[in-house]
């Protein structure tokens, strides 16, 4: 009776499998086609301008315009190695999200880890006049302590 019941799961766990799996194969087929009929409209110029996405540099005349937004990109995390790629990683993502330089280096500070984040914070207790602003001091300061010897 077991054996009976065990092989009547099995059987329906299949066909609930098989139907999942064709439900996303058809949701991904829209998707694809979707995307391919809105790069065709692009390309041929029938594009309406409500499609594009722009976006406008604060305080500069510069407009870009694209048929999709970025890719959303993760900020790296910085552990204490690496120093110059992680600085290089976070100024493409600085560059491609157009962040303000106000706020760089304490969306850096959200990323630190382990020994990063241990000399963060023993410099904050110690110096009064932390870079907060300054993302070039910031980097100096990470590149004095992290960088290759």
């Amino acid at each position: 009776m077991e054996d009976r019941i065990a092989a009547r799961l099995e059987t329906r766990l299949k066909e609930l499998t098989a139907n999942i799996l064709k439900a996303l194969v058809a949701s991904l087929t829209n998707i694809i086609q979707e995307g391919f009929r809105i790069s065709q409209e692009g390309a041929d110029g029938h594009g309406s301008s409500g499609d594009t996405y722009r976006n406008q540099n604060k305080g500069s005349n510069s407009q870009h315009s694209c048929r999709m937004r970025p890719a959303a990109i993760d900020f790296p995390r910085f552990f204490g190695n690496n120093v110059h790629q992680w600085i290089y990683q976070a100024e493409c993502y600085f560059s491609i999200h157009n962040t303000p330089n106000d706020i760089k280096v304490k969306i850096a500070i959200t990323h630190l880890e382990g020994n990063a984040l241990q000399w963060y914070a023993s410099i904050i207790r110690s110096a009064a006049t932390f870079p907060m602003h300054d993302w070039v001091a910031y980097t100096k300061l990470l590149i004095d302590r992290f960088g290759e010897e």
